[in-house]
């Protein structure tokens, strides 16, 4: 299959498939000379919702050492 036969059949696969939906043809070229139809799937457009909620930070107080604040750092950093 020659470049111009590989696009006209991409084409009409991209009008005429029932699954054109979901998916779009291309020409690509195999080797030196070579072409064929590739079929390539769409990403899907559904609404991206998140999959883990957000806690809120503990508040932090920089009047404070680390060690004593809130989320500061853990008592066994400093070997004790």
């Amino acid at each position: 299959m020659d470049k111009a036969q590989a696009q006209e059949l991409a084409s009409k696969l991209g009008r005429e498939h029932p699954d054109r939906a979901k998916y779009r043809w291309l020409a690509r070229e195999q080797a030196a000379g070579k072409w064929t139809v590739v079929k390539v799937a769409i990403p899907s457009t559904g609404a991206v919702t998140p999959s883990v909620e957000a806690r809120p930070k503990p508040p932090h107080d920089d009047t404070m050492p680390p060690w004593q604040s809130t989320g500061g750092l853990p008592p066994y950093i400093f070997g004790g």
